[in-house]
């Protein structure tokens, strides 16, 4: 027969059992928070490295002269009758098209993107050739709406760019 020495030293260890059991459930939440946390900060430091990668890319020298063609002059500016390539052009946009691609797989920040690079992205999307290459390219490609079209990822972060700054093409220029 269980003595009241026994029964209180029972009680004592299932106390301290059960306290034991609430303290590891609050000791893995508080790692699974801190665990969430450094993703998190991970995938930011990912998305800033995507975005200066691109950033980069479009600060080479083959991109000197058109960057200034299409930031310096109003969106009628001519590219392709001013000795720039569609090739040239292409690969330029291809840029924004990548980063919009990655935005709206989440891989990026459309925040970054728009920091890094709005600017550009705006001028860009404004320029008058520009857009007709574009249109002229998914009327090849035979998909001109969304969400398959050509583009798209560029389309969606210059606009994202667009109305955060509260501007349209008109005011680019």
């Amino acid at each position: 027969m269980p003595t009241m020495k026994n029964w209180t030293l029972k009680g004592c260890l299932d106390v301290l059992r059960a306290v034991s059991i609430i303290g590891g459930i609050i000791f893995v939440g508080y790692q699974i928070q801190i665990q969430t946390k450094s993703l998190q900060d991970t995938h930011k430091i990912n998305s800033a490295n995507f975005v200066l990668k691109i950033n980069d890319e479009i600060d080479k020298d083959k991109y000197k002269n058109l960057m200034y063609a299409i930031n310096a002059h109003r969106g009628d500016h001519k590219l392709f009758s001013n000795g720039f390539s569609e090739i040239l052009v292409d690969d330029y946009i291809g840029n924004f098209e990548t980063l919009g691609n990655l935005m709206m797989d989440n891989v990026i920040s459309a925040d970054m993107a728009y920091n890094e690079l709005g600017f550009e992205m705006e001028k860009a999307w404004c320029n008058q050739d520009v857009r007709n290459y574009i249109e002229h390219s998914r009327k090849v490609d035979k998909n001109k709406s969304r969400p398959n079209a050509l583009y798209i990822g560029f389309e969606k972060l210059a606009e994202y760019s667009l109305d955060r700054d509260k501007k349209t093409c008109a005011d680019m220029d």
